[in-house]
């Protein structure tokens, strides 16, 4: 084992990690393109199940050991599973579903999905949503066979406890998810009967026609410019990636999201090993994203940063708050089920009592999307709403306005975490979610 150096591992993980991010960005986009793109090569020792081993039998007290093994856990399945990765992209990307209505021709899963986002009259996005559940989609089968193979890849490495590869107890997180489920039930329920069905509950979530609220850019990256002579950014370049299109309030979040994951990634502390300070998860970068995300729900945010009048940013305040809700119970169901072994229809059935209206079962594994990291996503969101209340405690409820407020997250982030979150950060906070979402609606 002295023959391992630690250090230019660390130092390869680190290259192949941006490789491999800047190649997920790609697929997302291009699919075809990612297919021809070995982003590994140059690095492709850390990928493998020999250096995963190697590392393995460093002694468990070795500060880099754990995160190691997460982060070339994770290179090694975006390698491995590249095939069944790039086929299921390839499924939402390629025109192959032949319509008649309301549309004639060629049509891909991705771009019917947009027009049901963007489309203003709720008749046309119904038809879309009613075109893509007749047309016969391979999704849901590419996402079986996906997870499938990520098991297995697992297993192939030698992990014995995939549970120690996350910073979290998913047990634990499971359990919060159920329980955000019972509490929010009621207010799904309400949310979901004024809109109807599935076209008009999109149209809710999107956050389109709240007349007079949001402001009407073409997207969304003017929000950054609220930070970008803060404490916050100081001495950063961050990788923001394309901005969403302002469709309504949901992209704002979105965008506010995507600031927030590009700014944990980059105010890590230099010189330290990139292992120790990069989560191989995600979940930290999505923590801060869901901070982030939070403040277009923000009455406070609305009114000093964007400008709004108080009934304006309450009426966004009340808009977002659906959407929130939609996404985390969402987010809540993809961390219980398992959608490897599920059927179309407890899948489907599963979405249904998620959103709180009918949704075909045609549509499992097409729309909405259950994330394969659902649970990292959620153990965020849940993380971050202690952020938010801890903020607003020390540095009052205009923190992202407060150069110490900003000052103190930047030293959070720029600073070592420990290796797993402390069970009590976790432990009822969908409790406390739930009753801050009954106030946001209210």
């Amino acid at each position: 084992m002295s023959e391992l150096d630690l250090l230019q591992l660390d130092r390869d993980v680190a290259r192949s990690a941006r490789a491999e991010r800047a190649w997920w960005r790609t697929l997302r986009v291009d699919a075809a393109r990612a297919a021809d793109d070995a982003w590994y090569e140059p690095f492709r020792h850390v990928t493998t199940r020999a250096t995963f081993q190697e590392v393995a039998s460093l002694p468990s007290g070795d500060p880099l050991r754990e995160p190691l093994l997460a982060w070339i856990h994770r290179l090694s399945l975006t390698r491995i599973a590249r095939t069944p990765i790039v086929a299921l992209a390839r499924a939402r990307q390629e025109a192959t579903l032949r319509l008649e209505e309301p549309e004639p021709g060629l049509h891909n899963v991705r771009a019917i999905v947009r027009r049901v986002l963007a489309e203003p009259e709720r008749s046309r996005a119904r038809a879309w949503l009613e075109a893509l559940a007749r047309a016969p989609s391979p999704l849901l089968g590419q996402e079986k066979t996906l997870r499938e193979a990520t098991r297995e890849i697992t297993n192939r490495l030698g992990v014995t406890d995939p549970s120690s590869l996350v910073p979290f107890d998913r047990a634990l997180v499971a359990r919060e998810a159920e329980q955000l489920l019972r509490l929010t039930n009621d207010l799904a329920t309400s949310i979901a009967s004024r809109a109807g069905d599935l076209a008009d509950l999109v149209a809710t979530l999107v956050a389109s026609d709240v007349s007079g609220v949001w402001p009407t850019r073409s997207d969304a990256r003017w929000l950054f410019d609220q930070f970008q002579a803060s404490p916050l950014l100081q001495g950063l370049t961050l990788d923001l990636g394309p901005t969403p299109a302002a469709l309504g309030g949901a992209s704002f979040a979105r965008a506010l999201a995507r600031f927030g994951a590009a700014y944990a990634r980059s105010a890590v502390l230099g010189g330290a090993p990139f292992v120790a300070m990069s989560d191989a998860s995600d979940v930290h970068p999505w923590r801060r994203g869901a901070l982030f995300a939070s403040l277009a729900a923000d009455p406070i945010f609305l009114r000093k940063n964007i400008g709004l009048s108080r009934d304006a940013a309450r009426a966004g305040s009340r808009a977002l708050s659906a959407t929130f809700l939609a996404a985390l119970r969402l987010g809540a169901v993809s961390t219980i089920i398992d959608v490897a072994s599920a059927s179309p229809a407890a899948i489907g059935e599963a979405i249904e009592d998620a959103l709180k209206v009918p949704v075909p079962v045609e549509l499992a594994g097409v729309f909405p999307r259950l994330s394969m990291k659902a649970a990292e996503r959620l153990s965020a969101s849940l993380l971050a709403f202690g952020d938010a209340v801890e903020l607003a405690n020390r540095f009052d409820e205009d923190w992202f306005r407060n150069p110490r407020g900003l000052h103190h997250l930047r030293e959070l982030d720029a600073s070592p975490r420990p290796p797993k979150v402390p069970e009590e950060s976790l432990r009822g906070s969908a409790a406390k979610l739930a009753r801050a979402l009954e106030a946001m609606a209210g």
